[in-house]
């Protein structure tokens, strides 16, 4: 029994320390796909809301890794879809969220509704996830080095950019 309640007070100090967001407010939220950085075995697209003061710190992330080929080229296959929360420090911090009852919905749910913000906000770059997409590349048609970080605009505002690792 004391195991039971030493596990029940750090489930509740996680939830003192950690962010809860309502199923509604993520669902009403639109995003867009803002950054890519790329690493070692692949890239990282960091998708957040389009308006700063909506859900603050919140972000899709969609994992690609390099496994499949096209001819010589290395093409980037889907790994993992995650709705996070991100400290001042951007750094993650625990999350929950909860549905219209007050109960917390599982993470499957959670990946489910960011598919959802994903295919409402762009189903081309879905397309690029499920159908498995190029790395992402310079000006010049080169592969970004790992540790590369690739700017995506809203659209409407200037052109990506990206800085070399």
């Amino acid at each position: 029994m004391p195991s039971r309640m030493l596990n029940l007070g750090k489930a509740e100090d996680m939830m003192r320390t950690g962010r809860t967001i309502k199923e509604t407010e993520l669902r009403a939220a639109d995003f867009y796909l803002c950054e890519t950085r790329v690493t070692d075995v692949g890239e990282v697209d960091f998708h957040r809301p389009w308006d700063p003061t909506v859900l603050p710190g919140i972000e899709i992330r969609v994992n690609m890794i390099r496994k499949s080929f096209d001819g010589n080229r290395k093409r980037l296959d889907f790994d993992t879809l995650t709705v996070h929360a991100v400290n001042a420090e951007g750094a993650d911090e625990a999350m929950r969220v909860l549905d219209d009852t007050g109960r917390a919905i599982d993470g499957e749910m959670v990946e489910v509704i960011g598919w959802e913000k994903l295919e409402e906000a762009d189903p081309e770059i879905l397309e690029g996830y499920m159908e498995s997409r190029l790395p992402s590349q310079d000006e010049e048609g080169t592969p970004l080095a790992a540790g590369s970080v690739l700017t995506h605009p809203r659209p409407g505002q200037e052109e990506p950019h990206f800085v070399p690792a």
